[in-house]
């Protein structure tokens, strides 16, 4: 459906209790919409992952997608983002079964990290990278 919406710049996905997976497209070597640069994802509390894709990864989302927002999706236990993007804005908060964020070395483009009331989290991210481009990073339990 969205692959349909081409110039789709902004996503906004609020509150939809009972959706368990996300697919970024039926055809699996194209993102969801090539043009995306804002996705904001809150109150899905049954969200566990997004299906054709790496794992969860949000290059297959939009590959110039720039700000990720995701909040009280309380099922996501991994985010991986293993492949460059312009990704400029990492906010997760409230997803209380998250254990890791992965390969953020691959985000040469992140200036802003949020990592807010994740309980479950094992570990912060290796930031160690010379081309990190991070200028703010939050993390709170």
């Amino acid at each position: 459906m969205l692959e349909d919406l081409p110039l789709l710049q902004a996503l906004v996905l609020w509150d939809l209790d009972n959706v368990t997976c996300l697919s970024s497209s039926l055809d699996q070597r194209k993102p969801l919409s090539p043009s995306l640069r804002l996705l904001e994802m809150e109150g899905m509390k049954k969200l566990e992952k997004w299906t054709h894709a790496a794992v969860n990864s949000s290059t297959m989302l939009s590959p110039v997608l720039e700000k990720l927002y995701i909040e009280d999706c309380r099922n996501i236990i991994l985010l991986d983002e293993s492949l460059q993007h312009p990704l400029v804005r990492l906010h997760i908060s409230k997803c209380e079964n998250l254990e890791y964020v992965r390969s953020i070395q691959g985000l040469t483009c992140l200036q802003y990290l949020d990592i807010i009331s994740c309980p479950s989290l094992l570990e912060i991210p290796d930031l160690h990278n010379e081309r990190c481009a991070l200028k703010e990073l939050t993390v709170g339990i």
